[in-house]
């Protein structure tokens, strides 16, 4: 047998002509021989002989090509398309992965067999090239990143610095990885979080779930902060004497030979196969993965998986401020910016301004969204449904104040809180009466608000907040009277002293005021002949700063007298107010029944006169017969296309609209949570309802 020909590496910028065809971009091998180094009677894989056959037509698709394809054995039309890729710029993201392995063999066996090549670095660079090309192949990404950290390790040794990929997972733990556990093991350091993270993610044991693929970059800041929680020390792995020793060889992806990277000798121990840390690991990276459920499910909603201000705030609190802080248009400096100002805007500007979701519908549930969103945040809003006094429309004005800290819900109104509220909606509108609220009457309110017992701090800044919207979009009594039930007398009384106050603050009391004074006292049912002894000093009346010597200031009454009956002191003591506070205090329950909570219900639900009542409503109490049955039908989808949904309800003869409030309305009084989300499709939490406690039949 004549000898074969010898082959040759083909540098960068060298042509050669292969059946005919011209490649200039050179980095591969070419010729008759180019023995395995594990078979001698074999060529490697990634030999080109110009002497085999090459067909006019090309195997595009790769329908001939095998899984360890080699150009010796490939089919003629397979090796027309591998040439054709190699003539051009070798950058086709369409072109089949075959023929990008075929060529990365040949780059593999120059990298790691040829140690005293000059163009090492040459080869570096086209791997990372067809990196950032064939990435999302990955298999091929995971051969060409362990083919650079090899070629590391061979250059540097136990000095290594691991690279983290999140995309690699699930096959083998990569060699950097093992290196570095092992060095620290040995010199008794701990494992830093996020080397414990590519540990657990690339460890043939994990199953990761999508939110740990589709946010790796949250999870790894998740994962960091839970270990830091957990481990403050570190987490250490003790006994390097008694484990296994690390042996690294590179196994080739072409399968054709193997390297010796790194000796045992070395006394790296490999922790790779022990149940712990491993274990524990896992264990967080699991909960990590949990609780980024509900962020990674509206990623993958959103266009482009491209995360918005809403989306953001579905991520655990621990993260988000810091996502949030980076998003375009930069709504957490907005927001900043409205608290410190403090100025009313209208619903509809703050949701263009901040890019809150939902803009063609505000509506309730939209609102209490929105709400729960900037609270996790830290700011408040006072159109929250859970707590203002009226039902907030598109160009109603709303303040955004600052929270204490940033909460997963907003707070439940406080009994304090609901009486603090109506007083201070009453006083702001009769002090309105003339037009103006004078700065007295404002540190009058502000007063009243400090001094009002058992209220939290947020309770206290919504107060103010609402005050500024007031002032601005003022109640009407009519419109406040929806809200009034009727109290004992005494808790009235209490109430008219502090509205006078407040009316009194400015030294002045407006005809106007006056008159809407009378008015209120005929609603809350008190005699209206007592507005002027309290006007005149009725609140005032055994006062403390009188006491002490203080004479309280006299105010001008600019309305028709009383009778002569009536008080003649000449001014409001607001010692003697605070007096009245403090005895108030002990009875906060009866005051909260001042506050009438359930608004009224827009499109009323359709009620079966005849339907009696099931013995068991299986948890769904609260809910007439159709809403249940509608409940039942709704939880067995997790997501509902729009008209599906609207034929379903209308199947039960209810109206679409008014059941999603309905529901809703009913499964935050009882879950802090809406029932039903979003537009089209409509999201079911049925989460929400266990089902051992769905037992109702339609």
């Amino acid at each position: 047998m004549a000898p074969r020909v010898q082959s040759d590496w083909v540098p960068r910028g060298t042509a050669v002509t292969v059946a005919g065809l011209t490649i200039p971009g050179g980095l591969i091998w070419v010729g008759g021989s180019l023995p395995c180094r594990n078979d001698r009677s074999r060529n490697e894989n990634c030999l080109i002989d110009p002497k085999l056959t090459v067909a006019s037509k090309r195997d595009l698709s790769g329908q001939y090509m095998p899984y360890w394809p080699s150009y010796s054995e490939i089919h003629p039309s397979s090796r027309r398309a591998y040439l054709d890729w190699l003539a051009g710029p070798r950058d086709d993201p369409s072109v089949y992965i075959g023929y990008v392995f075929l060529y990365f063999y040949g780059l593999e066996r120059r990298l790691m067999l040829d140690e005293a090549a000059d163009d090492q670095d040459v080869i570096r660079s086209e791997i990372e090239r067809l990196l950032t090309i064939y990435g999302d192949n990955h298999s091929f990404r995971r051969y060409a990143s362990d083919l650079l950290s090899a070629e590391t390790v061979r250059r540097r040794g136990v000095d290594v610095e691991p690279v983290f990929d999140p995309d690699i997972a699930g096959y083998e733990v990569p060699l950097d990885v093992k290196i570095a556990l092992g060095t620290r093991v040995r010199d008794g350091r701990p494992i830093e979080p996020d080397l414990l993270l590519a540990f657990v993610r690339t460890h043939p044991e994990t199953r990761l779930r999508t939110p740990a693929r589709r946010a790796a970059a949250e999870l790894c800041d998740l994962f960091v902060a839970e270990v830091e929680k957990r481990f403050p020390k570190g987490v250490k792995v003790g006994g390097a004497s008694r484990i296994r020793k690390l042996s690294v060889t590179y196994k080739a992806a072409s399968g054709t030979f193997e390297v010796d990277l790194l000796p045992k000798s070395l006394g790296l121990p490999d922790i790779t196969g022990l149940a712990e840390p491993v274990g524990a690991a896992r264990a967080i990276l699991d909960e990590c993965t949990a609780r980024l459920d509900a962020y990674s499910r509206d990623l993958g909603k959103s266009p482009g998986l491209t995360p918005s201000l809403a989306i953001f705030g579905k991520l655990p609190p621990e993260i988000r401020l810091d996502r949030v802080a980076k998003l375009p248009g930069d709504p957490l400096g907005t927001l900043r910016a409205l608290a410190e100002a403090g100025e009313p805007i209208t619903v509809r500007d703050l949701g263009e301004r901040i890019g809150l979701p939902g803009l063609g519908a505000i509506d309730k549930g939209r609102l209490r969204e929105w709400s729960k969103l900037l609270a996790g945040l830290g700011y408040g809003l006072t159109c929250d449904p859970a707590c203002t006094l009226r039902a907030a429309k598109a160009e109603t004005p709303a303040v955004v104040f600052p929270l204490s800290a940033p909460s997963e819900a907003p707070l439940a109104p406080s009994e304090g809180y609901r009486h603090a509220q109506i007083t201070v909606a009453l006083a702001m509108t009769v002090a309105l009466a003339d037009g103006v609220v004078e700065p007295s009457e404002q540190r009058a309110l502000a007063e009243l608000i400090d001094r009002s017992g058992g209220l939290a701090t947020d309770e206290r800044r919504r107060l103010t907040a609402e005050m500024r919207v007031q002032a601005a979009d003022p109640h009407s009594l009519s419109e406040l009277k929806a809200r009034l039930k009727t109290p004992p007398v005494e808790i009235r009384a209490r109430l008219a002293d502090e509205i006078v106050t407040v009316t009194g603050a400015d030294g002045v009391v407006d005809p106007r005021e006056v008159a809407l004074l009378e008015k209120l006292f005929r609603q809350i049912d008190i005699d209206e002949r007592t507005l002027y002894a309290r006007l005149h000093g009725g609140v005032a009346s055994g006062g403390s700063r009188a006491a002490e010597g203080n004479a309280p200031t006299p105010i001008s009454v600019l309305a028709p007298q009383p009778p002569a009956s009536a008080s003649t002191t000449t001014a409001i003591d607001f010692g003697r107010l605070a007096a009245i506070r403090h005895e108030t205090a002990g009875i906060t329950s009866v005051l909260s029944e001042i506050f009438a909570e359930d608004e009224p219900v827009e499109i009323p639900p359709i009620v079966e006169p005849d339907a009696e009542p099931p013995d068991d409503e299986g948890g769904l109490d609260g809910l007439d017969r159709r809403h249940r049955s509608l409940v039942v039908e709704i939880v067995e989808r997790a997501e509902w296309a729009k008209d599906d949904f609207d034929r379903l309800v209308r199947s039960v003869g209810l109206m679409p609209g008014a059941a999603i409030e309905t529901l809703n309305d009913w499964a935050w009084e009882r879950f802090d949570e809406c029932l039903l989300e979003g537009d089209d499709p409509i999201i079911a939490n049925a989460h929400l309802l266990p089902r051992d406690l769905l037992r109702v039949t339609a």
